[in-house]
């Protein structure tokens, strides 16, 4: 790895607080590294002064590589809840000596880490950022992925 890539390895590693073994050139920011929201913002913004990067064409396209902070339960995270919270009640009843409440609690975390693992990998972010991207920008000093611009209308507008 280049001195630059190292440097841009270490501030990912600082912003976020994964181990350093954990991030290649290949990590994506959003699915491997988990970051989103007001994190990426962040990072971004350090990383843009840092090295001395226009990312213009970057936060210009932001929705298709992040998604927002927080913005409540998924309707999937709700279905998580809901079988847990039955399937609980159901081993409660089969084996009286568990608590109702502990039956619960272990069946919604196992359910939640089975959905974030398997079925919540940001599939509404089409575009992947790895550290690779970050290396070519910083190089370049500018963000230099290249987007399909919208196909033109085919209908004029009115002025």
């Amino acid at each position: 790895m280049t001195d630059l890539a190292e440097q841009i390895v270490a501030l990912i590693v600082e912003e976020t607080g994964v181990k350093r073994k954990r991030v290649q050139l290949t990590s994506r920011l959003a699915q491997d590294i988990r970051m989103d929201g007001d994190d990426a913002v962040e990072f971004f913004e350090k990383f843009g002064e840092k090295f001395n990067v226009d990312l213009t064409t970057l936060h210009n396209h932001w929705h298709s590589h992040f998604v927002p902070e927080g913005g409540g339960l998924s309707p999937g995270c709700t279905v998580v809840i809901g079988v847990g919270v039955i399937a609980g009640g159901v081993l409660h009843a089969a084996v009286e000596w568990i608590p109702a409440w502990a039956a619960m609690i272990v069946f919604v975390g196992v359910l939640s880490w089975v959905y974030s693992k398997f079925f919540n990998d940001h599939k509404d972010v089409t575009i992947s950022v790895t550290v690779q991207d970050l290396v070519d920008a910083a190089t370049l000093g500018k963000w230099v992925r290249q987007y399909e611009e919208p196909a033109p209308s085919l209908f004029r507008t009115l002025e």
